[in-house]
């Protein structure tokens, strides 16, 4: 699901781009035994944190000063596209919700009905890495291009467009992109690409290997095999990333390419 932006954009997950690792307690998670936010009152207040994830945390203030409900949904933030009251269309930022009472009387319940506040929105490129980093290579396809629209001699963008690429199953496409970045730019080799590309899981890599590999075998060509290649340098595996080297080599990869790559391979 997700929504399309006017003009054409691309949509977004659950109605936004996910930012990874951003806060979205409009207030913080208490513990047990926690004095709830904002509460000036006496006496021992309680917390019953809930399941952690996608549930809410229930308080009450023991001396009958008040009932707290604090409800939230997941341990991120979104941006999201849509309409806010009091900014018209734009970007937002996807907050939890609270409702609660502070310092009332017990069983009397007040919302706070603040709404979301505008945010900048994600740079296509920083869009382009998380749905990337969380598998969605099809959406982070397209903010590469986006991005690469824009700044057209980004070459580390084409090294991760083309990791996209190949992962949502265009090989030929990648392989040309991969063989262009370092084309333009031989000194790629000194820089490993970041396995965080792929998320937390490293089969998400090991896959994209394999799946240049047997491209490799079906169509051999100097660039499909150097992207083989900086591929198992993103896995740390130097030693046999540089046999690749020298198979591309053999498949007509350019000898400054092959002269950096095989600088840089060869060092650990």
């Amino acid at each position: 699901g997700g929504v399309r932006a006017p003009g054409g954009g691309v949509r977004a997950p659950g109605g936004g781009v996910r930012a990874p690792g951003a806060p979205t307690y409009l207030i913080p998670p208490p513990t047990n035994h926690q004095t709830p936010p904002d509460h000036g009152g006496g006496g021992d207040d309680t917390w019953n944190p809930g399941d952690g994830f996608g549930g809410g945390h229930d308080g009450h203030d023991h001396d009958d000063h008040g009932h707290c409900r604090i409800v939230y949904t997941y341990p991120w933030s979104w941006w999201g596209w849509g309409w806010g009251s009091y900014g018209g269309w734009g970007w937002w930022i996807i907050p939890d919700a609270y409702t609660g009472t502070v310092n009332g009387p017990a069983g009397v319940e007040m919302t706070d009905g603040r709404e979301a506040e505008p945010v900048e929105p994600p740079s296509p490129i920083e869009a382009a890495r998380a749905w990337m980093a969380h598998g969605g290579s099809e959406e982070a396809v397209e903010w590469y291009r986006i991005h690469l629209n824009e700044h057209s001699a980004d070459t580390r963008a084409m090294r991760e467009y083309a990791a996209a690429l190949l992962e949502s199953g265009r090989p030929v496409d990648a392989v040309a992109m991969m063989g262009y970045a370092y084309s333009i730019e031989p000194g790629l080799a000194n820089e490993a690409m970041s396995e965080a590309l792929w998320g937390d899981s490293p089969l998400r890599l090991r896959k994209s290997v394999v799946d240049a590999v047997n491209f490799g075998h079906r169509a051999p060509s100097g660039n499909a095999w150097l992207l083989v290649a900086v591929l198992m340098q993103a896995e740390g595996r130097d030693l046999v990333a540089l046999k690749m080297v020298e198979r591309a080599v053999g498949q007509g990869l350019s000898s400054e390419i092959a002269d950096r790559m095989r600088l840089r391979l060869s060092q650990r």
